[in-house]
């Protein structure tokens, strides 16, 4: 018994198999060559699709390039305007200190020439008071001696305190 149930249970499987499978019908061989024939239409249509689109990417691509070739020519147009900036303000800041310096150099020469002068013009009023102070003294002393005798003179004297 349990072989007819297994040969029922085999042969059902066998017949559910072969009804899951469909049988494709025959295909002539000029339907094969039609549809050969059709691809490579196909096949030719995308290669000339693919090459309008290639050639439509270059133009872009190049249109991309020249944007971008005058964009570096932009730059370096104000790279060279900005080393000329910064060029001439370095040479504007080297002539402001040379300007210093020379001027430095011609205010300190007239300020040491006149301090020269005053150095001999104070030498010279000193001496000049040496010479009058000791004149002076000697004139001083002669009034005191008169003084002794003339009582006139003694009271001039006292009175502006010479005495």
């Amino acid at each position: 018994m349990r072989q007819i149930v297994f040969i029922v249970a085999v042969s059902m499987a066998m017949t559910l198999t072969a009804s899951a499978v469909d049988v494709a019908p025959r295909i002539s061989d000029r339907e094969i060559i039609e549809g050969l024939g059709e691809i490579k239409t196909l096949r030719v249509e995308m290669n000339t699709r693919f090459d309008a689109m290639q050639k439509q990417m270059d133009t872009r691509f190049d249109a991309v390039n020249t944007r971008f070739d005058s964009m570096q020519k932009q730059l370096d147009q104000m790279h060279n305007m900005m080393l000329t900036m910064f060029s001439a303000l370095i040479m504007l800041m080297v002539g402001q200190v040379g300007f210093v310096l020379w001027d430095r150099r011609t205010m300190v020469k007239p300020l040491e020439v006149g301090l020269q002068n005053l150095n001999a013009e104070f030498a010279r009023d000193r001496t000049q008071r040496v010479e009058e102070s000791s004149l002076f003294a000697s004139v001083l002393e002669v009034f005191r001696e008169m003084a002794k005798f003339d009582v006139r003179l003694a009271d001039i004297l006292r009175a502006k305190h010479l005495l």
